[in-house]
């Protein structure tokens, strides 16, 4: 996740965020099975700071992935989920 969000930052720094959501969502209307494109999704939310789209995103990215038995990408879902709740718990003591 770490080596993503860092490529990923290189995209906000670009800002590029908007492009990067529109291609992914393309991908995803042509491979919605894909649970890949849906938790590249969640990346990029997450890198953007929209901590609650990219929770719900990583839930989605997870839910395919099971449907389509690929542990890979329900653990990466899972690692995505389980950061961002570990993000927004920071927040909230810092708060």
């Amino acid at each position: 996740l770490q080596k993503d969000s860092l490529r990923l930052s290189i995209y906000a720094d670009a800002g590029l965020i908007d492009s990067s959501v529109a291609l992914v969502q393309q991908q995803m209307l042509k491979e919605p099975a894909n649970p890949s494109s849906v938790r590249t999704l969640a990346d990029i939310y997450l890198d953007a700071g929209l901590y609650e789209e990219s929770f719900t995103t990583y839930g989605k990215a997870k839910a395919i992935a099971l449907t389509v038995k690929n542990q890979d990408e329900v653990q990466k879902a899972e690692e995505g989920l389980r950061f961002v709740i570990s993000l927004q718990k920071d927040l909230e003591r810092g708060a």
